[in-house]
Order: C-alpha cells, then structure tokens, then sequence
C-alpha cells in the first residue's frame, strides 16, 4: 500500500491528539476502520498497526502541525473487541 498523507500528532502533555489527512487518506482510514470492526464481530476481535516505517508504511512521517507544539505519533495500533 502506498504512503498516504495521514499523521497522529500530540501535544507535549498528551492532553490533545490531532488527527492531520488529505481527504483520500482519510477515506482510506474510513474503510481500513470499517474493516476493523466487521472483523471484530466475526471473529470477537481484531487489530491492525499503522506504521510510519517499513516499505508498506501507511502513515507519513512528516510533522504537520507546529513543530514547537507537537510531535508525531509514529505507530498506531486499533483495535475492536464484539461485545
């Protein structure tokens, strides 16, 4: 899967999480989001990673907020658990 312009940024507190995407890379997000949760209620749960490194990296790692303010979250994990 190409790189796509999707970052998770912090504020130095981890008080704020800013999620920064073009509109297609959200999109891409959406669908990996749905597929998540549909794995989840056929299997009880399910996770995936999204990485900044790696050849298959999906996630950008140029900051996008203020560099003075921010940093980026370089590996993501999301997880679903049926009820």
């Amino acid at each position: 899967m190409m790189k796509h312009r999707l970052s998770l940024e912090k504020n130095h507190d981890a008080s704020e999480i800013y999620l920064h995407g073009s509109p297609e890379s959200l999109r891409i997000l959406a669908k990996k989001l749905w597929a998540i949760a549909e794995a989840a209620e056929n299997q009880g749960q399910h996770s995936e990673q999204l990485s900044t490194s790696g050849a298959d990296a999906e996630l950008t790692s140029d900051l996008q907020g203020d560099a003075a303010d921010y940093s980026l979250l370089h590996h993501w994990v999301i997880s679903a658990r049926a009820d």
